[in-house]
Formats: structure tokens, C-alpha cells, sequence
């Protein structure tokens, strides 16, 4: 018995050594994904690159801390984290700004505060699984990919913003699936709307196809290409006529759509 509370004791503590590191799964993989979109773009990964990411993940692991004051529960180990891990980060920014010979680079970063920002206000009202702030932070992470095309290119170009905008196509389709999912369990009056959301998204890809038919131009066919398998996805769950009774089935889903996304901007833009 004694050493069941030991070893309880000790979790415990480990627990507590590591409350702030983010644990939802489904944010870890829009890091990853949107990094590994533009890797699959270029194919190769520089300096600046890894710099900047490594950078973007200090200052990531401030999230919680952050929350936690938005929540009133703080105390100095608090503040010594968003300290400690946010200077890391930034300095890090900064030396993948001059890797990359881009001194502005550490504004476009700065450019992503607002979509965190949403979110902590909504903690702040205790509502802090409303889409809204899901959603702007999934727009948000998305950015990655812009940020890393741009340390790629030297400059913010039109090209980082189409992969933003890629990225956060896929990603949105994403997290309204699982939200329309978990509505269906219940059943709940949000399930209706998020099947909106996703019979808005097939109309809205099928108009990318006709636009790809009558303009010029790279970028239409290789978006319409790139997002065929989650859109295929998203026509299947707006017929509202499958349920997933596991999460887990579903996180498995999402990342095999990563992949296949990341292979497909690999096969398609090279």
C-alpha cells in the first residue's frame, strides 16, 4: 500500500511538471500538418525553418499559462513559464529571421496574437468550447504554413498566404466534422448548423472545380486536386447519415487526411 501512494505521489508531481504542455491531439497535428505542407511544397527543410519552428513551440507551451490567468488560476510558476518559454521562442524567431536575411519576419509572427487573443476572451466568459474560438485558433495555427513559406521565400508573398489558406481549408473541414459528430451523439440544435457549415463546404469546392474550368492558372487546380480527399470526406458527413461512435476512429481519420494532404502537395506542386 505504501507504495501505491509513492508511485501515485510521484504521478502526481509529474503531472504537475508537465500541466503546460498542451493536450489536445488535434492542435499537435495542424502544427505539424501545416509545417509539413510547405516542407512537401519545397522539399527540404532549412535552417531558418526548424529555427522557427522549434521557436514557434516555446512559445506555444505559454498557451496553458496563459489560459490559467484568463481562468484567475495563477500563481509564480505561472508567470515563470510564460516568461521563461516566451523569451526562448522569441529568440529563436529572431535567429530564424536572420537566417533567412528577413528582419520583418518577427511582425508577421506577432501577426498571429489575435487569433489567440479570441480565445482567451472566451475563457474569460467560460466559454471556452464555442466554435468561435476554435475555429480562429485553427485559422490561427494554420499560419505556420504561411510563416514558414515565407522564411523559405525571404518575404511574405501571395504564394504563403494560398498555403494559409489551403491549410486552413483542410483544417476547418476537419474540427467541423468531429464537432458535428460529438452534436450527433447527443443529439444537439448545434448538429444542424454544423451540417451547414459542411454542405457549404461541398458547394463552395464544387464552385473551386467551375472556377478552375474557366480561368487561368496554377493554384485553382492544384487547391481543387490537394483538397478532393477531405472534401470527399466532408459530402460524406453532410448527408448526416454516418455516426462515429469512437473519437478515436475519427482522430485516426484526420490524420491519415493529413498525410494524404501532405503527399498530395508533394506529388501536385513539385
Amino acid at each position: 500500500m505504501a507504495q501505491r501512494i509513492i508511485f501515485g505521489t510521484d504521478k502526481a508531481k509529474w503531472s504537475m511538471k508537465t500541466d503546460w504542455i498542451p493536450k489536445e491531439h488535434g492542435a499537435w497535428g495542424m502544427i505539424g500538418g501545416s509545417f509539413l505542407s510547405v516542407v512537401a511544397v519545397h522539399g527540404r527543410v532549412t535552417p531558418a525553418m526548424i529555427a522557427f519552428l522549434a521557436g514557434f513551440l516555446f512559445l506555444y507551451f505559454t498557451r496553458v499559462p496563459f489560459l490559467n490567468i484568463a481562468r484567475n488560476k495563477t500563481s509564480s510558476r505561472t508567470y515563470r513559464i510564460i516568461v521563461g518559454f516566451g523569451l526562448v521562442g522569441w529568440l529563436l524567431i529572431i535567429l530564424a529571421a536572420r537566417f533567412s536575411h528577413y528582419p520583418l519576419f518577427p511582425l508577421w509572427v506577432v501577426g498571429m496574437v489575435p487569433f489567440f487573443l479570441v480565445e482567451l476572451i472566451f475563457v474569460r466568459r467560460r466559454k471556452p468550447n464555442h466554435f468561435i474560438p476554435q475555429l480562429m485558433g485553427t485559422i490561427g495555427l494554420s499560419g505556420i504554413a504561411a510563416l514558414t513559406d515565407a522564411l523559405w521565400h525571404g518575404a511574405m508573398t501571395v504564394h504563403a498566404l494560398w498555403l494559409w489558406l489551403l491549410n486552413s481549408i483542410f483544417f476547418v473541414a476537419g474540427i467541423t466534422i468531429v464537432r458535428q459528430q460529438i452534436a450527433a451523439r447527443a443529439p444537439s440544435p448545434q448538429g444542424n448548423g454544423y451540417l451547414t457549415l459542411l454542405r457549404v463546404g461541398v458547394v463552395g469546392y464544387a464552385a473551386l472545380g467551375v472556377l478552375w474550368a474557366v480561368l487561368p492558372g496554377e493554384s485553382l487546380p492544384i487547391s481543387w486536386i490537394v483538397l478532393l480527399p477531405v472534401m470527399a470526406e466532408v459530402a460524406v458527413f453532410s448527408l448526416n447519415r454516418l455516426v462515429v461512435h469512437q473519437l478515436k476512429t475519427l482522430g485516426w481519420l484526420q490524420i491519415a487526411q493529413t498525410i494524404i494532404f501532405v503527399l498530395f502537395l508533394a506529388l501536385f506542386t513539385q
